[in-house]
């Protein structure tokens, strides 16, 4: 199987700023999850240029949509072999995780990671999190696990900057009144989730259990449930990069105060708020987050301590006057049905998700509910994104085998 070709357009960069390649360049195989049309280059022409002057490059075939085809192409990987290219030594994989012909296919999960090739050293993959793989696993093989910190800090955290806003004003509901015609069902389960009470009435609860529609007098019914963020406390679980960006900006643009739960206290990032006028003060638990903040916004990665870890219990711990709830994380993160009678009992008054539990599922008791804001994972998608997930990947494949090893951003070892 030939190496894909380049594109037609070429704008390569100084063959003389390149390194010079190794002898034999390492075999690298590339796992491309595009969102561009067919008919576009799959990469920039400059980038293609660079790849295949340091590196043997093999694509895998976008007929591989399954693990198990992924596992059996490996396997028959001699067998492709006619141009004498070496052992497979990297995998490259860049793109959105979730399009393209290998959406969602974890290709480093626990029962693949045997299966991978003997000779396989290092593995850089696009995106701010790596819970879709075993590092650990990987790291026992001996293989270590790159991802692309801060490539998608600006796409999330407009994304959680728009969810904060939307939680208080409920925005989503209000554009179906203007577009009307939308059938709907209760809040939750039948009931409106009305700020305070469960029994609220709104247009949600017109027709029972999505047989009613909305119209523009239906939004109406939201000047008294609607708030505005300003002087609120924004309760930021996780203050990393991201966490950090959507607090700047929710103080910025929306007045908000913060309060914030991490594994430690970050001074950089108070250092940030400070410059705004705005004290974000620390909590050494999600227990104590909960009894101050206005709108929770969780922004940690997703492990098996913080698996559920919004959920019954920590929701009664939550303000008298009641909380908002924004994920832009994980899914994993809360109890979705423990989310729901939350919802239900008025301890929750609005909530915006751009992750699910059971992606791509969505759970119906959210969907028909009038308080909630649903994306569907897509909080990284922008083409600043896009170009920043694959300078970053490739940037870690170079420094890996031709710089410094150091600058790599390895998470298993």
């Amino acid at each position: 199987m030939a190496a894909d070709p380049p594109p037609t357009t070429t704008e390569p960069s100084p063959p003389s700023s390149w390194p010079t390649p190794h002898d034999p360049k390492p075999t690298v195989l590339l796992i491309h999850s595009h969102t561009r049309k067919p008919a576009e280059p799959v990469l920039p022409a400059a980038t293609w240029s660079r790849l295949h002057q340091l590196f043997t490059i093999r694509t895998l075939p976008p007929t591989v949509t399954s693990i198990p085809a992924f596992v059996d192409y490996l396997q028959a990987w001699p067998h492709n072999n006619a141009k004498g290219e070496g052992d497979i030594r990297a995998i490259l994989r860049t793109g959105w995780l979730k399009a393209g012909p290998h959406a969602d296919l974890r290709f480093f999960d626990t029962g693949v990671v045997p299966h991978l090739p003997r000779s396989l050293e290092f593995v850089t993959c696009s995106g701010h999190g790596h819970d879709a793989a075993d590092v650990a696993a990987l790291a026992a093989r001996g293989i270590a696990y790159a991802n692309t910190p801060d490539t998608c800090t600006e796409a999330v955290a407009n994304a959680g900057l728009h969810l904060v806003l939307s939680t208080y004003r409920y925005f989503s509901f209000a554009e179906r009144c203007a577009r009307g015609g939308v059938p709907t069902g209760g809040g939750g389960s039948g009931s409106s989730g009305s700020s305070g009470s469960g029994s609220g009435s709104t247009a949600s609860n017109q027709g029972g259990a999505g047989h009613g529609e909305l119209s523009w007098p239906d939004s109406r019914q939201l000047g008294p449930k609607a708030e505005d963020p300003c002087g609120q406390v924004l309760g930021v679980v996780g203050m990393g990069d991201i966490g950090t960006r959507i607090a700047v900006k929710c103080a910025a643009a929306l007045g908000m105060r913060v309060a914030y739960y991490n594994r430690r206290r970050n001074a950089a990032a108070e250092d940030k708020l400070a410059a705004l006028g705005c004290e974000a003060v620390y909590h050494d638990s999600l227990e104590s987050l909960l009894q101050e903040a206005d709108c929770l916004c969780l922004a940690c990665p997703l492990t098996k301590e913080t698996r559920g870890m919004l959920g019954k219990e920590t929701l009664r711990l939550v303000k008298a006057s009641g909380v908002r709830i924004v994920n832009i994380a994980r899914g994993g993160l809360i109890d979705e049905d423990a989310l729901i009678e939350a919802m239900d009992d008025g301890r929750v008054l609005g909530v915006g998700l751009d992750v699910h539990a059971n992606e791509p599922g969505v759970n119906p008791k959210l969907r028909d509910n009038w308080m909630t804001t649903l994306l569907p994972h897509i909080g990284v998608c922008s083409n600043s994104t896009w170009r920043e997930f694959d300078r970053v990947t490739f940037e870690n494949l170079e420094n890996w085998f031709y710089g410094d090893r150091s600058k790599v951003p390895v998470v298993n070892f």
